[in-house]
């Protein structure tokens, strides 16, 4: 299990260095996070993908996607699907299939609502002191904060395959 954990935390530093200083990464590094994550989970519950968490968080990436593309549509006309294309990186895009295999659908859920929050949080800080920042580096954020959440995991503070301790929290 530490052997997958170090292959993950290199893959997320990676992502993230390149994505905080340079806007890009490079693209082999996400089959290579997808890689340490499958390899894992199948270490900790001895099953590479649970279909059904995947099918779930599916529904909810395309979901929220279309809510943005709408948004975007209503919002720009027209040019909506070109201006949401200018907002979302490339990186962002595919670093989703990797947060979508390693979460069940709460987590999936509170990781996405949680980074995305911290990210607009860490953009506004850093666009306060920068004039120039135009786009959030977003594959960066999921990347630290997914190495954030493992840990946890790794710890025993949480467990990112199973809902169960998000419904005790919720009902205490």
């Amino acid at each position: 299990m530490v052997f997958w954990l170090i292959f993950i935390v290199m893959s997320c530093c990676a992502i993230a260095v390149q994505d905080f200083k340079n806007r890009a990464v490079y693209w082999w590094l996400f089959p290579l996070l997808l890689l340490g994550m499958l390899g894992y989970a199948y270490q900790v519950s001895g099953k590479v993908i649970s279909w059904d968490n995947l099918m779930v968080n599916l529904i909810v990436a395309i979901t929220v996607t279309a809510l943005c593309s709408l948004y975007y549509l209503v919002r720009y006309g027209l040019n909506g699907f070109e201006r949401l294309y200018e907002s979302i990186g490339m990186g962002d895009m595919v670093m989703l299939p990797v947060l979508l295999v390693s979460f069940s659908p709460l987590n999936f859920i509170v990781f996405m609502v949680g980074s995305l929050f911290i990210a607009l949080l860490g953009f506004a800080l850093v666009s306060t002191s920068r004039r120039n920042e135009l786009t959030i580096p977003l594959a960066g954020y999921w990347a630290i904060l997914l190495l954030v959440v493992l840990m946890g995991a790794h710890l025993g503070t949480i467990d990112i395959n199973n809902d169960n301790w998000i419904m005790l929290w919720l009902m205490n």
